[in-house]
């Protein structure tokens, strides 16, 4: 007889009279003993106390008990586990105690039915107590009304009630030595929530918890501890798995091939939410469980309550295939666990809308009878009734085609039948809806969901042809080993691959992960431009052959390949598909994201073939309906490929090589790159002047070092940000490129950014707006195109630079027309400095977080060095530069001597950066560090500029300081006359002389920028009188030229161009020309007070702050004369 659960019978006159409830089996005699209970079920003995264990109240003890409630435990092979008289409890011990059993043979207790415990009685002749509980995640007790059966020697199984939730219950001795207890596994539930055992915490129990209340001596202080009950064994009772014959059903489809789709031997993901793997109703619906031998079972426990007694609705949606192309059947196992008559059902799809089973379609089944039995569907989405027999399934067979629209009536189309998202079953009855003793675990389950599908055609060859000659994308035969990180990325880092190429194809590497898809980007490919291709093509060879027989493979060969632009890929929807092998092209059509679906009667072991996909069906992957953008196919990012790998995580293709075919496919970028001829070299490391590799991020713990004339990035700084100043040459007007050649040396990828000072200005690939800058690498075999990603950074965002296949040595080239020029022409003149940045040695590097863990820098000692920098173009010229700095000059205001007499008026004085004299310099600090009032005024009552008369005079010189050479100050300038016209500085250029002496060209576009790294602390800037005209702001009617005799005020605008840089101020002059004649008109020298109360106030200085950016600071600082109040 084999039984794989009991079904209890409540008997009510039984129960009245106080007499034992036996145990009813399904089809057979009562059981007598637990004997009869077990049959057909293997045991695993969890402990059998017959070697002492380490038993204290410790948390590292095997066996953990309460010493306040429980004497000295002891061991022997007669009693196992037994209590003494001894201990801590002392008399409150005797009768009682409390453990918990820690040493176990297993803690995963999937599949197992009973939790059975063994008491010896020794010289217990009545009763004794206990309850039972079990330690997982948290605190598992057993359920009120559990009820446990036990044998003690009688008859008949004996049976106890848990009366509440974690209640004791009480055990009658029998004849036999033993008490055997059967606790169901599935009555256990949370001790704080009453949420039933779940399947994640019956395979890993930390515990087992015994608590006498009575070791059958309380109430006998006479009988020791040592002769009442002890605990002779615990084990667990499992369900085998057997073989169910259904040879009835096996004729059915004794022609058909099977596809499983579900098996349910490891747990789903099971509940509410849209991305369930398994979707259930918790309002109607127990908790799902699962297990190997009864595949998908539901418990007693869960939102449902005694609701969900009898019934449960599901959606299975993890699915082997979601193609059901071909399929005759949809084949539901059933397993009838204690069911002993009928259970109830109704069966459902979700396509791309609800599909149900029509009127009248007839449904056969396999319960073991001799021949198949037939239920009929009365009405359209009824519910059908099987009969259970003789077999311990029942497998039904519903015809595919009978499914229809639930709203329409429109019977399922080939499109619908080739995308099924899920399978529904809705069970009005488990079998136990009326009988409220049999537990929904031991009522129906399903075991199994299966496709079977009519045997396939001889293939049938297609008279397409791929268009065009075949350009490679990538080959794979650059060496063998591991695909290293600057070839590919993983789709999901949950899911991480490892890919290899061996033997001159990319495999997934099998050690790697048992998910059964390889999701990965390919990114280092030598072909990018597919503008102009009409197919994708990927030529393959089959390493283990599909299987649709059985479940040992992933069913078919499925994967699928495509583009990868944006960060995101474009996979085939729906469309044709085209393969060849051995000369001969064959057609095919698979669901949505599924380029190819191959079965064992299209291709075997060791076949090589190409599978092709049309460029223009590849449509972003989450949407399947946004095609490649004619930008993305000029430069793509990599090919995108879902690889398929059986159970085991093998690999069941290797990839050869990928390629495109059209008429017209345009050549890479870098092909039809004609670098010009002429070079100058402006650092080639022979005798760099090391000071001037700048780093203004001083916080960062790297070093420039020079070695054997190449330069190495040295430290332990997450990145580097480096400023060459030491250059050979600096007048470049012809220069087009800049390159940089590097030597690569552990690193395999780097993100390398560019830039260039020419004067003050900077300039970059960054684009606040986003959008990808070009740049061009050589490796010494080609000139390939790499680009910027698409993204809002600053200034010096870099490019993703491979290593080269062969060889380490790559020279950059960066186009000067991909730098963001502000609105204006880059004045070459005169280069003042070349910057490299890069942040990680890893493809994809900070700009995509799904590459895991990639090296820093400082994780490798040398990442690669820089051999040379070069200016590259036509028509260099080298003319020096025609400006001397004048020796006359006239000094109009001294700030230093303003003194302690700066009396001033603060608008919001909590918010203003007040002025602080230092060095003889008037110094604004912490520019960036607050806002600041509209205006911030200061009055001098003593000073005044020495003229406002600058006839004569060439230029109008500022002398401003950094507080450190990090700084950077920007100028602007403007004067207005008597009649407050404000006249501004309109030239396109000005003067520096620099701290070491040198004087400089600088551009002016509307200001100028002095870099304090190249110039010094301590610099004059010169601004050519000629060059101020009206201010466009200016809407009066009086147009004349400026007139240099009556000057009324001069306005210098100051940024401060790094966050909390201090702008200090040394004096303002006059330079040039025939100067130093001129009258005061009136006004006081620089030698002190006037020593008079007059109301000539003399100078004033106003200091403008409207708004503090995130970057610059500005003051605005007016130097004018007041009016003299009429006497």
């Amino acid at each position: 007889m084999k039984k794989r659960s009991i079904s209890l019978l409540a008997v009510t006159a039984l129960l009245l009279t106080m007499l034992p409830v036996a145990l009813l089996s399904v089809g057979a005699a009562t059981p007598q003993t637990s004997d009869a209970l077990t049959a057909d079920r293997t045991v695993t003995v969890l402990q059998d106390f017959s070697t002492p264990l380490i038993a204290n109240g410790e948390a590292d003890a095997e066996l953990w008990y309460s010493e306040w409630w429980t004497n000295k435990p002891a061991f022997d092979a007669t009693r196992g586990l037994y209590f003494t008289d001894e201990g801590n409890a002392g008399a409150g011990g005797h009768g009682s105690a409390n453990v918990k059993v820690r040493n176990l043979a297993a803690h995963d207790f999937t599949d197992a039915e009973y939790l059975a415990v063994t008491f010896r009685k020794n010289s217990v002749s009545t009763t004794f107590a206990a309850k039972f509980s079990m330690v997982t995640n948290t605190d598992m007790v057993l359920s009120a009304g559990t009820k446990i059966l036990y044998d003690n020697g009688s008859d008949q199984l004996q049976e106890a009630i848990v009366t509440n939730k974690d209640d004791t219950v009480t055990f009658h001795t029998g004849s036999a030595d033993t008490v055997k207890a059967f606790i169901p596994l599935w009555s256990f539930c949370n001790a704080y929530t009453n949420a039933g055992i779940t399947s994640e915490q019956i395979r890993a129990v930390a515990d087992i918890g015994l608590q006498f209340t009575d070791l059958g001596n309380k109430d006998n202080t006479a009988m020791s501890n040592a002769d009442a009950v002890s605990v002779r064994e615990i084990a667990l009772y499992s369900e085998e798995q057997t073989s169910d014959p259904t040879p009835a059903g096996d004729a059915l489809v004794k022609d058909l091939q099977a596809v499983v789709l579900q098996d349910f031997g490891t747990p789903l993901t099971a509940n509410m939410e849209s991305d369930a793997e398994l979707w259930y109703n918790d309002s109607l619906t127990n908790t799902p469980a699962f297990s190997s031998v009864k595949g998908l079972y539901f418990t007693d426990a869960g939102n449902a309550g005694t609701g969900g007694h009898g019934k449960a609705n599901v959606m299975v949606r993890n699915l082997a295939t979601h193609d059901f192309t071909d399929a005759e059947y949809l084949a539901v196992a059933f397993r009838k666990n204690s069911v002993s008559a009928a259970f109830t059902v109704t069966f459902s799809l979700i396509t791309d809308t609800d599909m149900v089973l029509n009127a009248d379609t007839k449904i056969l089944y396999d319960n073991g009878s001799e021949q198949l039995q037939e239920v009929t569907v009365a009405n359209k989405n009824d519910s059908v009734t099987f009969h259970t027999g003789s077999s311990n399934v029942v497998k039904a067979y519903i015809p595919l085609q009978s499914f229809c629209n639930a709203y329409t009536n429109a019977g399922i189309t080939p499109e619908q039948v080739r995308d099924v998202k899920s399978v529904g079953l809705n069970f009005a009855d488990l079998g136990n809806k009326d009988d409220t003793v049999l537990s929904n675990a031991y009522a129906i389950s399903v075991q199994e969901i299966a496709l079977y599908s009519g045997g396939r055609d001889e293939l049938e060859e297609s008279t397409w042809r791929p268009i065009g000659t075949k350009v490679m994308v990538q080959d794979f035969e650059d060496g063998d080993g591991a695909l290293n990180a600057r070839r590919f990325k993983n789709q999901y880092t949950e899911f991480p691959n490892t890919m290899a190429v061996k033997n001159g194809a990319l495999v997934v590497d099998d050690s790697t992960t048992t998910n059964q898809t390889a999701d990965f980007f390919l990114l280092d490919i030598d072909k990018r431009v597919w503008t102009g291709a009409e197919y994708l093509a990927m030529t393959c060879k089959v390493l283990q052959a599909p299987s649709t027989g059985t479940n040992e493979y992933r069913p078919g060969l499925n994967f699928s390949f495509g583009g990868y632009a944006g960060g995101q890929a474009y996979l085939i929807n729906n469309g044709t598909r085209y393969w060849s092998k051995g000369g001969k092209y064959y057609e095919m059509s698979t669901s949505s994201g599924i380029a190819y679906s191959f079965t064992d009667d299209q291709l075997a072991e060791n076949d090589v073939f190409t599978a092709y996909v049309k460029i223009s069906d590849l449509l972003y992957q989450w949407d399947g309906t946004t095609p490649l953008t004619a930008a993305q196919l000029g430069y793509m990012d990599g090919v995108a490929m879902i690889l398929p790998r059986n159970k085991d995580g093998r690999a069941m293709l290797e990839v050869q090589d990928i390629a495109l075919y059209g008429d017209e496919i345009r050549p890479e970028n870098g092909d039809e790159v004609t670098l010009p001829a002429e070079r100058v070299t402006l650092q080639d490391f022979t005798n760099v002047d090391t000071s001037k590799l700048l780093h203004w991020e001083e916080q960062r713990d790297w070093t420039p070092v020079v070695e054997n004339n190449e330069l190495f990035l040295r430290g332990e700084s997450g990145y580097f940000n480096l400023m060459v100043t030491d250059l050979m040459a600096r007048n470049l007007n012809g220069m087009e490129y800049l390159a940089v050649t590097i030597r690569y040396k552990e690193a395999t990828s780097l993100q390398i950014g560019l830039g260039m000072l020419f004067g003050g200005m900077s300039y970059g690939t960054g684009d606040n707006n986003g959008g990808q800058k070009s740049y061009y690498v050589d490796d010494g075999q080609r000139i390939r195109e790499v680009k910027t990603p698409d993204v809002e950074y600053g200034n010096w965002v870099g490019a993703i630079v491979p290593a080269p296949t062969n060889g380490d040595i790559v020279t950059l080239y960066l186009p000067l027309s991909q730098l963001k020029t502000y609105g204006s022409p880059i004045d070459k003149s005169l280069l003042t400095g070349v910057y490299l940045s890069s942040g990680w040695a890893r493809s994809e590097g900070w700009i995509d977080e799904t590459v895991e863990n990639p090296p820093y820098l400082w994780e490798l000692e040398d990442a690669f060095s820089v051999l040379k920098i070069e200016a590259v173009g036509s028509g260099f010229t080298q003319e020096a530069l025609d400006f001397e700095i004048p020796t006359n000059s006239q000094q109009l205001l001294d700030f230093s001597k303003l003194g302690d007499d700066l009396d001033y008026e603060l608008d919001n004085a909590e918010a203003a950066v007040e002025p602080v004299m230092r060095d003889g310099k008037l110094w604004f600090d912490d520019l960036m560090g607050r806002f600041a009032p509209d205006t911030y005024v200061i009055d001098i009552t003593n000073e005044k500029l020495n003229t406002y008369d600058f006839r004569g005079a060439k230029y109008l010189a500022m002398q401003v300081s950094g507080q450190t050479e990090h700084d950077t100050t920007y100028l602007t300038m403007a004067m207005e006359d008597e009649e407050l016209r404000q006249f501004d500085f309109g030239g396109d250029q000005v003067y520096v002389l620099a701290a070491d002496g040198k004087t400089y060209v600088l551009p002016y576009d509307g200001r100028v920028g002095i870099n304090h790294q190249f110039y010094g602390k301590d610099v004059t800037v010169l601004f050519p009188l000629e060059d101020f005209i009206l201010s466009i702001y200016y809407f009066g009617n009086d147009y004349s030229p400026l007139d240099l005799s009556k000057i009324g005020s001069v306005r210098a605008g100051v940024y401060a161009g790094t966050r909390y840089s201090p702008v200090g101020l040394q004096s303002l002059s006059l330079m040039g020309g025939s100067i130093g004649n001129n009258s005061n008109n009136g006004n006081n020298s620089n030698a002190g007070n006037n020593g008079d109360d007059s109301p000539d106030t003399g100078v004033d200085l106003r200091l403008a702050l409207p708004v503090l950016f995130a970057t610059t600071g500005f003051i605005g600082v007016r130097i004018s004369r007041k009016c003299r109040k009429a006497n």
